[in-house]
């Protein structure tokens, strides 16, 4: 069986890629980072894939792309959220005063706010 891994933010590609295959379900696993044109790079995969896999921000991107998902014969969905927002109960985990901070700081200094969250999430 061949997978279609639309990844999250939280996983590096490459450790994606080695616990799903450490599984031994799949022949093989094409990742697709949850970037701008994560559906045009699936959409390239999908005559070989068996199955569509979104996790996390993954899955957030094909519930809102309900049509391109079904496009592939299996589905599956791991850590959905349907808001950002943990006061929406739908599975974020980031209060909204944190989010709005977030984005008055992008809307001020997108470099550098892109630049704090990397130097930090480098650290750990």
């Amino acid at each position: 069986m061949n997978a279609v891994f639309i990844n999250g933010w939280g996983i590096p590609q490459d450790r994606a890629r080695a616990l799903l295959e450490g599984l031994g379900l799949f022949e093989s696993v094409a990742i697709v980072q949850p970037v701008r044109q994560w559906k045009e790079l699936a959409a390239g995969l999908s005559s070989k894939a068996d199955v569509l896999i979104g996790y996390s921000t993954g899955a957030f991107l094909l519930l809102d792309n309900l049509e391109f998902a079904r496009s592939f014969e299996r589905r599956v969905l791991l850590a959905p959220f349907l808001d950002f927002k943990a006061e929406a109960g739908l599975g974020g985990k980031t209060r909204a005063v944190q989010l709005k901070y977030l984005l008055e700081w992008l809307a001020r200094d997108p470099l550098g706010a892109c630049l704090l969250y990397t130097s930090d999430a480098a650290d750990e």
